[in-house]
């Protein structure tokens, strides 16, 4: 395993250990108040799951709350260390190829999806985040708008809606961000 995994695995290990000790509130849950769950409970599901953690080992469960950058962790990887989540950070692109087409950026997801669901039969998928803050940056030709920055100066909190909407588009169903902001524009 490589430092990084390591120490990446010990800090969620960490993070999802128990905290010994009592705090001055411990008894008093009436502070505490429930938060409705909009969606409602699902039991066929909820057993579903249950099967799954059940089957899953301590390491499968720790993998799934790391997320790894793609220039670090290859689809072996994910399916070596059990990874619930690779990130395509600012930088990064398939092959190191930052004029990558987006053919090239799906068989990446793909090899990372099938690597994935082939770990120990739990056939949980892995979650891609993107570093898109001022538009789908990683994609050679995408637009970019301001960083965050410049737009929060511009003092216009419809106009920072509408880059997020346009981005979005773009990041998820590929539209020309531009029909996006002329909507808004008009």
């Amino acid at each position: 395993m490589n430092k990084r995994l390591t120490a990446a695995a010990c800090l969620a290990a960490l993070m999802a250990a128990p905290i010994y000790g009592t705090p001055q509130d411990a008894g008093n849950t009436a502070n505490w108040q429930p938060i409705p769950n909009p969606v409602p409970a699902d039991p066929a599901l909820e057993k579903r799951i249950e099967g799954i953690l059940a089957a899953m080992t301590l390491e499968q469960k720790v993998g799934q709350m790391i997320q790894a950058e793609i220039r670090s962790a290859t689809p072996a990887d994910v399916r070596k260390y059990a990874l619930g989540s690779v990130l395509n950070g600012g930088g990064s692109f398939p092959q190191t190829n930052k004029q990558a087409k987006p053919g090239d950026w799906l068989a990446l997801a793909d090899a990372y999806h099938d690597a994935a669901v082939d770990v120990g039969g739990t056939r949980i998928p892995v979650l891609w985040g993107t570093d898109a803050v001022h538009g789908h940056n990683n994609v050679f030709g995408a637009t970019l708008f301001p960083h965050n920055l410049g737009l929060g100066a511009a003092n216009d909190p419809a106009l920072v809606e509408a880059v997020g909407v346009a981005t979005a588009e773009v990041a998820v169903h590929r539209a020309a961000p531009t029909a996006v902001l002329a909507d808004f524009l008009q």
